[in-house]
């Protein structure tokens, strides 16, 4: 082979290697910055509206006003502490990601089919499935007259979400497990490494749920008649291994309750 022709040659199949290794079959994540100035977009819903599906969403500290849709599978995070939403958020999507965010309930959430006359922050719907962490929900006033249809997150049956090291505070109910009572359907939640101060129910409304309880501490109490968690009708308590446990007063021994007086595990069945 002619001398010169080598090194063409060469560079040929180098160019080749190198085309093969970037056409990767693994997509790169596609990132959308979310700022009061600087980024992609200035509010969250124009974020979500254009993105992608298992797009990420970073959002940078500020205060976000009005409340949220999530009908697509997307991971929102906050990019640093301080990240407020002063609205209810409302997911409807499967494999969604919420992460780092403090919110206030609002009367104004706009969600056809819960009562307008209750505060609200997350509302997780009948299709959904997501994993939420590192939250951070305050109904704000911390006296008991104050906690009234204060609620963090609301789920319908159907649903499945799991919740992690997250804070929940001054509440009426900070998890309610299922909207609808009436059954067979419930949720499947997993609840873990979580903290529950000054609200009236850390956990209630379970009915025909499958709840997974592990490692939360649960700390005092927002009225003399409130409780840590409530079984109600039908439910199924699982360990992690998705194995049923009969006794309900093992999730004594599986939480940590700081108060002395007020219920630990109300067992309604």
């Amino acid at each position: 082979m002619n001398k010169r022709i080598v090194p063409i040659v060469l560079l040929i199949f180098l160019s080749l290697v190198a085309m093969m290794v970037s056409c990767d079959d693994t997509p790169a994540t596609n990132v959308t910055r979310v700022a009061p100035s600087g980024g992609d977009y200035t509010t969250i819903q124009a974020a979500l509206d254009e993105a992608e599906e298992g797009s990420t969403i970073m959002v940078e500290p500020a205060t976000y006003t009005g409340n949220l849709i999530i009908d697509k599978p997307v991971t929102l995070k906050a990019g640093a502490q301080g990240v407020l939403i002063d609205g209810s958020v409302h997911i409807n999507a499967k494999n969604v990601t919420f992460s780092g965010f403090k919110l206030i309930p609002t009367l104004n959430h706009g969600i056809v089919g819960y009562p307008d006359t209750r505060l609200l922050s997350i509302y997780v719907d009948s299709t959904a499935e997501v994993a939420f962490e590192n939250l951070h929900i305050n109904g704000g006033d911390s006296t008991s007259a104050n906690l009234s249809y204060k609620r963090g997150i609301v789920a319908k049956a159907g649903a499945e979400f799991t919740v992690s090291n997250s804070l929940f505070q001054n509440l009426i109910t900070a998890i309610f497990v299922n909207l609808d009572t009436a059954g067979p359907t419930g949720v499947t939640m997993v609840a873990q490494n979580n903290t529950f101060t000054n609200n009236k129910a850390g956990i209630g409304g379970t009915e025909y749920s499958n709840v997974t309880i592990l490692n939360n501490t649960f700390e005092s109490l927002g009225r003399i008649d409130g409780e840590g968690i409530g079984l109600g009708f039908g439910v199924t308590i699982l360990d992690t291994e998705g194995d049923e446990i009969a006794d309900a007063s093992e999730l004594e021994g599986a939480n940590t309750f700081n108060y002395s007086s007020g219920n630990k595990v109300e067992d309604y069945r």
